[in-house]
Formats: C-alpha cells, sequence, structure tokens
C-alpha cells in the first residue's frame, strides 16, 4: 500500500470515528424527519459561530479600522477566506452607505451566513429551502445587542 493511500485511509477512518459514523450507514435518502433533525443540530452547533460574529461586528464597527479591513475580517471569520474584488466592493459599498455601521457590519455577516458557500461548508446544501429557513431562527441571536457581560447575581455579605 502506498504511503499516500495509508494516509487517506487514516483521514478516513479518523473523520468516520470523529462523526461517529460509518460510510455503511449513510443512508442517500434519509426521511424527511432525520434531515430536519440533523439540520437543526447543525444550526444549535452554530448558535455560538453567530454569537462571536455578532459581537466581532459590533466591535469591528466601533473601532477605528478601514472598511476594507472589517470586510477583510468578517469574510475571513465566516468563510475563512478573504472577499473577491467583487465581494469586498459591494461591501465596502454597504459599509459607506450605511447610516449605522453596526446595522451594515450584521448585514454582511447575515448575508454571508445565507451564502451557498456557507452553507456547504456546514454540509446544509442538501435542502438549501430547509437550511436557510433553520439558520433565519439564529437571526435573533445576530441581531441581539452586545451587552456588558453578566455579573454574577450573588452579592457578598456586608458585614
Amino acid at each position: 500500500m502506498s504511503p499516500t493511500k495509508f494516509k487517506m485511509g487514516i483521514a478516513v477512518w479518523l473523520g468516520i470515528a470523529l462523526l461517529g459514523a460509518s460510510p455503511a450507514a449513510a443512508d442517500d435518502n434519509p426521511d424527511p424527519s432525520q434531515k430536519e433533525k440533523a439540520i437543526e443540530k447543525t444550526v444549535a452547533q452554530l448558535k455560538p459561530l453567530v454569537e462571536r460574529l455578532s459581537a466581532l461586528s459590533a466591535e469591528l464597527s466601533k473601532g477605528k479600522r478601514t472598511n476594507e479591513e472589517i470586510v477583510d475580517t468578517l469574510f475571513a471569520a465566516t468563510l475563512t477566506r478573504l472577499p473577491k474584488e467583487s465581494e469586498q466592493a459591494t461591501a465596502v459599498k454597504r459599509l459607506q452607505d450605511a447610516k449605522d455601521r453596526t446595522v451594515a457590519c450584521r448585514d454582511i455577516v447575515w448575508s454571508l451566513l445565507n451564502s451557498k458557500e456557507f452553507l456547504k461548508m456546514h454540509d446544509l446544501d442538501k435542502d438549501i429551502a430547509a437550511s436557510l429557513h433553520a439558520i433565519n431562527s439564529l437571526s435573533e441571536v445576530l441581531d441581539a445587542k452586545p451587552g456588558p457581560e453578566k455579573q454574577d447575581s450573588k452579592k457578598p455579605d456586608s458585614k
């Protein structure tokens, strides 16, 4: 067996072990309720990412970064790549035309979260309509205004 095939075999085995599934167990046509459950599970796993992206967009919009730097950062954080020239131009224009830079940043993040590329990255591209519907349930997370960190509700005893 060649070293390349061996490495590929190990990678497949590790992937299967980490995901807890076997190729033989995969069903090409799972019933709709299984699809919905899988989508809901993935979306639940994406909630922390959306929370971080919301906080990041608020932080970037309040900072001294250029529009280009903001767009680069949002693309890198969401799609793990830098934007193409046309994407950058569109997103920078959105930031320039915005009355509220924070809202514009969130709009950009939201458009990236709803992109086919993001759906494919997270294996949500099989049933795009159902996936987008599920991701839209995360809109309240993105729209939430990040506040100060919560303090412990228990006050120390004053003696």
